[in-house]
């Protein structure tokens, strides 16, 4: 990825309590992309979490050139928090797969624009996301995304990067509540279950 033609204007405000930041970017023609950044939290946060958390956002708007989908872009940037922050995500998709609330796959990667019900697609995003990055890395991940992006065909970029066919028409996340592990019925009893009316979600 080349250099980019200007600095990334950042505002930071630090104290306790603090919600998370957002990213701001838009192509011009002729005069580039620009970048800019407004972040919050506490300093630790800041640094282990929020920074890291919109950079990505920020390296992925610079390589892509285009909205990322929604999955793939919050998916990779939450890979790269805190573990505190991550078992946070992991956390509430079990919450999200036992009432419900799960989203199908083959919609997920799709989505343009946010659900109305928008925790669970975070949830599931870097449940997902941190399977692939364990299955490929982030070579692999951003090459998938790419493919993916430009063709339309998510199952067929799945099996071009990963060698996995489908991950089925009805199917949530269900086991992939801890990045590329089962979880048991004792720790998840209903993770079997979502409202698309799928079985356990696991990548075939």
């Amino acid at each position: 990825m080349p250099d980019w033609s200007q600095p990334c204007a950042m505002n930071v405000t630090v104290g306790p309590h603090l919600g998370r930041g957002g990213h701001e970017f838009s192509l011009r023609p002729r005069r580039g992309l620009r970048l800019a950044d407004d972040i919050q939290g506490s300093a630790e946060r800041v640094l282990d979490s929020v920074l890291p958390h919109e950079i990505t956002h920020m390296i992925f708007a610079s390589h892509f050139r285009s909205p990322v989908p929604r999955l793939g872009r919050r998916g990779g940037a939450t890979s790269t928090e805190c573990p505190t922050e991550q078992a946070k995500h992991r956390r509430m998709l079990v919450q999200f797969l036992q009432t419900g609330r799960g989203i199908a796959f083959n919609q997920m990667f799709a989505m343009s624009d946010y659900p109305a019900d928008v925790m669970p697609l975070y949830a599931q995003g870097h449940s997902l996301t941190s399977y692939l990055l364990q299955q490929g890395g982030r070579r692999k991940f951003v090459e998938f995304v790419d493919e993916g992006m430009r063709s339309g065909q998510w199952a067929a970029a799945l099996s071009r990067h990963y060698g996995r066919k489908t991950w089925g028409p009805s199917r949530t996340n269900g086991r992939l509540g801890r990045p590329g592990m089962p979880r048991s019925s004792a720790e998840d009893p209903g993770a079997g279950r979502n409202r698309a009316g799928g079985d356990d979600g696991r990548l075939q």
